[in-house]
């Protein structure tokens, strides 16, 4: 099979049969501390697609793609990796939080959505741990491999310790991050200055490898309906939570149909309510569709696009007050379109959500040689949930959920209508502070590579619009929409950056797409990795 990456990291510009010497994922993910975003183009072989993770943290990427390597399916290698994420970014994705998933598998045509976003607990005061419940369903209904494998790398890291990554690196340099831990956990995490663990430092998380071989063992079922169970409700209680057995054994993830979008001769799949970021990006491309964005001259699209986000915001705010309503449906479209204007701007006020449900998150997406695919959003909360551990466990209590949902985690899948193959597989989560960030860089990321032609590697980097009220939020380096959308009356705001993506994008679809190949990249915007053979 040929592999060509364009890879900041030394190590992974090796061939496939050096890169297999390395199997073990802990082994190669060692070398792989400081790596950046990679993207790497994989095509067609006599031997077939094997597959692709992405994830935010490098080491979870290569779990997971090695996770494929040994014959695993693309629910397998996304459970490899969320596991090994809970260990390697425990910020965003630690047990005790929860999220979403999306599942498609082409020759069945079955798409399901696995909701286990976080819910409060029976008392109110915290989010009941569902992550692993969700996990463990994924894997129960679409892997194959048997659970230890898929929870040992995990295990290992969190016992023996592993080098923080840079993506971790940068989410402990948040002072507000290292200042909600409690006194005896903040150690851990920092230096004797006070500071987050920089890039290199050893990281061992004991409480959290004893817990993690604990269901190794036992299975994931002993954390909801076993002894674990028991034990975490009980150090919950001790650290001030109020889980209850009966909170964990009802918690149940919910298995659910996606929102559907078409583009084209593709549907769009994103996560339904309660979870407000899936509503967005639905609302956000039906409205991108009713202005004609594709068919739009160039100089025309900033303005569309913005006028289209500011909308699809202003409809979910709507929902968050009570107002029903369709959700990207051509008709619900067709309406909040009714008053758009070429050239002429209408930013008005701020819209008024609350700040919570931008909460920061972390995204990971799975394909397979069958063109199974997976992609998958979780979240704590803060980053470290509420900053305290349930005592011996090692795993970070979460807030209760804000009553409008989380908006910063959303999974997307693109799907050819008319042969059924896989086209994208997305993950996006969200900016500090920015609530429709994560279904923008999605949507965006999408339309740049599916209608805009260009390479993934430059969908996923081209610099990124939002409007959410008030002034127009650009992405440094966006000159030629700074100047189309000041010629239309806007008010222009830069940022840093909107949001972060995983993707692979396959544009003739797997299996069996016509050559082409698929590309497979993570954000620049963030520390992660793209990890396929």
């Amino acid at each position: 099979m040929n592999v060509s990456l364009t890879s900041r990291c030394p190590i992974a510009r090796q061939s496939r049969r050096r890169a297999s010497r390395f199997l073990s994922s802990v082994s190669l993910a060692l070398l792989l501390t400081a790596c950046g975003a990679s993207g790497l183009r994989f095509g067609s072989t006599p031997e077939g697609l094997i597959g692709g993770v992405v994830a935010d943290e490098p080491r979870a990427a290569l779990i997971g793609r090695d996770t494929l390597n040994s014959g695993g399916t693309a629910a397998d290698a996304a459970v490899a990796t969320y596991l090994a994420l809970a260990v390697t970014m425990p910020t965003t994705a630690g047990l005790g939080g929860g999220g979403v998933c999306l599942y498609y598998e082409p020759n069945s045509g079955k798409t399901e959505a696995i909701d286990f976003l976080p819910r409060s607990t029976s008392g109110g005061n915290m989010a009941i741990p569902s992550n692993l419940r969700g996990m463990s369903l994924l894997q129960a209904r679409h892997g194959v491999m048997r659970w230890e494998l898929l929870i040992s790398p995990a295990e290992s890291m969190a016992r023996f310790g592993s080098p923080v990554s840079r993506a971790l690196a940068e989410e402990l340099s948040d002072p507000a991050a290292i200042g909600r831990l409690e006194a005896g956990v903040r150690r851990q995490f920092s230096t004797i200055s006070g500071n987050g663990l920089g890039e290199g430092a050893i990281l061992k998380q004991p409480q959290l490898a004893t817990v993690l071989a604990r269901l190794r063992v036992a299975g994931p079922g002993d954390m909801f309906m076993g002894q674990m169970a028991h034990v975490l409700v009980a150090a919950s209680e001790a650290a001030g939570g109020d889980l209850t057995y009966d909170d964990l054994l009802g918690d149940a993830p919910r298995v659910v149909k996606p929102l559907d979008v078409p583009i084209g001769n593709h549907d769009l799949l994103v996560p339904p309510p309660p979870g407000t970021g899936g509503a967005v990006a639905a609302d956000l491309m039906a409205l991108l569709n009713e202005g004609n964005y594709e068919g739009a001259p160039q100089s025309e699209k900033p303005h569309i696009l913005v006028e289209a986000i500011r909308r699809a915001v202003l409809a979910e705010a709507a929902r968050v007050a009570g107002e029903p309503g369709e959700i990207g449906t051509p008709n619900a479209a067709k309406m909040l379109m009714s008053d758009f204007q070429p050239h002429h701007a209408e930013d008005g006020q701020h819209i008024d959500l609350p700040e919570a449900v931008s909460a920061p998150s972390t995204s990971f997406v799975a394909l397979d040689h069958s063109g199974t695919a997976v992609a998958c959003a979780v979240t704590l909360g803060p980053r470290f949930g509420t900053g305290i551990q349930a005592r011996s466990t090692g795993i970070f209590l979460a807030p209760p959920p804000p009553a409008a949902g989380y908006m910063s985690l959303v999974p997307a899948l693109v799907i050819n209508t008319k042969n059924q193959r896989t086209i994208a597989v997305v993950g996006a989560s969200g900016s500090d502070n920015i609530p429709a960030a994560a279904p923008v860089a999605a949507i965006e990321t999408i339309v740049n590579t599916l209608q805009g032609g260009l390479s993934l590697e430059d969908g996923i980097t081209r610099p990124r619009l939002d409007h959410e009220g008030g002034s127009v939020l650009l992405e440094i380096d966006a000159g030629d929409s700074a100047a189309a959308l000041k010629e239309d009356g806007h008010t222009i705001s830069q940022i840093e950056k909107i949001g972060k993506v995983n993707a692979i994008i396959c544009r003739y679809g797997v299996p069996e797409g016509p050559g082409g190949g698929c590309e497979i990249h993570a954000d620049p915007r963030n520390a992660g990795l793209a990890a396929a053979f």
